[in-house]
């Protein structure tokens, strides 16, 4: 393969899944049995989120596109093969022979049966979908209704980190925990990883109804961020953020009350996976302290 045609793994699987498929597949039928594969045999290839018909995934999509460009899609609705690649055969063993598997034990699922099949074994990715009532029967829906209860939590303040995960995954984290409000608390809402820009993070929670709102002043400006090398070197930082930050800003901890007397639940978010590397917990522990409201880090 040519330096302009390398391609990451997941692609290549992406593409050897396609050949199973004998080159064309359905959107929602193709979105729907990768989530199934990823879910039986424990890949990470793809994260998903619910949303209007079931799971979905940008990456596949961002991959479909990426896949066109190279000349081994075709423009069209459908993920629609251009010409044989043998992707099949350049994957490791044992993942072609569960594509393969896969492929003969689904063969006869797609369309409705197949959205039925999502639903039903995995419901909590059901809660955002806009054809339940035609998919399901009034007696299907009242078993997703109590499985979907069964995610909800009490909490009130969610915080939420972007390291080491993808756009799919964030969002499903959001939209499982009833979310509807986010807030940026980073000093400067850029990122490398682009999803996660301000601009395309907001666009991406409008795409599921959640409100981004940026308060860049509860942010941790970088010249304090010098010299963290070590956990104590980071509880140096947040002790000081506590002392000299935090105290200047009581107009935006009360604005972020008053949303979460509005909408109930809210998230913080900012880049660190560990929480406790973040200052985020700290103004959740801040509102927690003084107004009494629920946490739970994500």
């Amino acid at each position: 393969m040519s330096k302009a045609l390398r391609l990451l793994y997941r692609q290549k699987v992406l593409l050897a899944f396609l050949e199973t498929l004998k080159g064309n597949g359905d959107s929602t039928d193709v979105l729907k049995l990768m989530f199934l594969f990823c879910k039986q045999y424990k890949k990470q290839y793809y994260a998903f989120f619910p949303y209007q018909f079931g799971c979905f995934s940008f990456e596949m999509y961002k991959d479909k596109r990426t896949l066109l460009n190279k000349g081994l899609l075709v423009d069209s609705d459908n993920f629609l093969i251009d010409k044989p690649t043998g992707m099949l055969y350049q994957l490791k063993p044992e993942d072609r022979g569960q594509i393969i598997a896969f492929a003969n034990q689904t063969k006869d699922l797609r369309g409705d049966d197949l959205i039925k099949r999502t639903y039903l074994d995995y419901p909590e990715y059901a809660k955002c979908s806009k054809i339940k009532d035609r998919i399901l029967t009034q007696e299907e829906q009242k078993k997703l209704l109590f499985a979907d209860s069964l995610f909800k939590e009490e909490y009130s303040i969610f915080t939420i980190g972007y390291e080491g995960i993808g756009i799919d995954e964030y969002l499903n984290k959001i939209i499982k925990n009833d979310i509807d409000t986010l807030i940026d608390v980073r000093n400067n809402p850029n990122s490398m990883k682009f999803d996660f820009n301000a601009k395309a993070l907001k666009n991406f929670l409008s795409k599921i109804g959640v409100e981004y709102i940026g308060i860049p002043e509860l942010g941790i400006p970088s010249a304090m961020r010098n010299n963290l090398d070590s956990i104590g070197s980071y509880n140096a930082l947040f002790n000081k953020y506590e002392k000299e930050i935090l105290p200047k800003c009581t107009s935006k901890i009360e604005y972020i009350v008053e949303i979460l007397k509005k909408h109930k639940k809210i998230a913080l978010t900012c880049f660190e996976k560990d929480y406790n590397m973040c200052h985020r917990y700290r103004i959740a522990t801040h509102i927690e302290r003084h107004y009494g409201y629920s946490i739970s880090n994500l």
